[in-house]
């Protein structure tokens, strides 16, 4: 059975706050409120996307600014939006898609050596890519965004058996679960 979102977030908190102290940087690991407002608007205007509602709602509860559950980073100490933007801009650096434009209403959302983590706006659906594409990379991970979030915490906090997660998940991805 998966986690909820409040179970894992309680589950953080009783791991990593008592080692806080002597390891501040194991902060990264706890799923914290979000104190200000999060400039979704913003997001969705730049990226001209729609975003689905499981991970807006996620988006506008959870500060996901410095948040690493397992091997999945989501922000990198900065502005979570500004780094979302800055991952998905048609002028990014290095951008993630192979194709001369950024697939429409497909954002990367975390990376995790060797992914990037892809949300479809459109389908709502969660796939991992990596640089040299497969069919694999073709198949969801989640069916959701909360789904994925929740396979990924109650993996990373209970070690659960990945084919468990996989199939609770909805995940089509041969390997993706197991290699976390």
């Amino acid at each position: 059975m998966l986690l909820s979102i409040a179970q894992i977030q309680q589950e953080l908190q009783e791991r990593f706050t008592p080692l806080l102290e002597e390891m501040p940087e194991l902060e990264v690991y706890l799923l914290k409120e979000r104190s200000t407002p999060c400039s979704v608007a913003q997001l969705e205007h730049e990226l001209k996307v729609k975003l689905p509602p499981a991970f807006l709602s996620f988006l506008t509860q959870y500060d996901l600014d410095a948040l690493t559950l397992g091997q999945i980073t989501f922000g990198i100490e900065s502005d979570y939006v500004t780094h979302l933007l800055d991952l998905n801009r048609e002028t990014a650096e290095s951008p993630w898609w192979s194709s001369p434009q950024r697939p429409a209403q497909q954002l990367v959302i975390a990376t995790s050596d060797p992914y990037a983590i892809v949300l479809d706006c459109a389908d709502q659906k969660v796939y991992a890519i990596t640089d040299t594409p497969g069919a694999e990379d073709r198949e969801p991970i989640a069916a959701d965004f909360e789904l994925f979030i929740r396979g990924i915490g109650t993996g990373f906090v209970l070690e659960a058996d990945p084919d468990e997660i996989a199939r609770q998940v909805h995940s089509r991805h041969p390997d993706f679960w197991q290699q976390l």
